[in-house]
């Protein structure tokens, strides 16, 4: 009987050790101290109030890099004509050396190779462009929604701010509540 106690006093001693250790290294203080130790700044940083301006200049910063879609918009102007008329010279080639004979064949044949480049130039531009146009446009628009935040958030922040706080009197054991309008 005595033994069993022991096996569960050592496996729960075990299992508080692990849990307090797992406990500190998942805690937020713990990343807190982690990343503050590796930017070399203070710990003890007693300001509560946070302010989402500079959060918000990064995030734009971040995605107005990707944001510009107007090049793709010209790629796709410049290569969709490009692979239209090599497809139109390519089929009307083929049907002409096809279905002709002499310089008629001739001129089909000149078609279809007068087409290949045309087609090697203006498919991958097309593609390439698509498909950049939506990540970009996709950018763009995370960037003004960001963009937006921030001014509704600057708008916020100037406004009349009521802030509510507890209050204890030590002197004479009392306390109550204060309220602090601020514009």
């Amino acid at each position: 009987m005595a033994t069993s106690k022991n096996i569960i006093l050592v496996f729960l001693l075990v299992c508080a050790l692990f849990g307090n250790a797992l406990a500190q290294r998942m805690s937020p203080w713990h990343e807190t101290w982690h990343i503050t130790k590796h930017n070399e700044t203070s710990i003890n940083n007693t300001n509560m109030e946070i302010d989402s301006v500079e959060f918000y200049e990064k995030l734009i910063e971040k995605y107005n890099e990707d944001a510009s879609y107007s090049q793709n918009v010209v790629g796709i102007i410049i290569g969709a004509p490009l692979s239209f008329i090599g497809s139109l010279f390519f089929i009307t080639g083929l049907y002409q050396a096809n279905t002709s004979n002499g310089f008629e064949a001739l001129g089909g044949a000149i078609a279809v190779i007068g087409s290949i480049p045309l087609l090697l130039i203006g498919l991958p531009v097309y593609i390439y462009n698509r498909s950049k146009y939506s990540e970009h446009k996709r950018n763009a628009d995370i960037r003004d929604d960001y963009q937006n935040a921030l001014n509704k958030y600057k708008q916020k922040k100037k406004s009349a701010q009521l802030i509510i706080a507890p209050a204890v009197n030590l002197l004479s054991a009392g306390g109550g509540i204060n309220a602090v309008l601020q514009f």
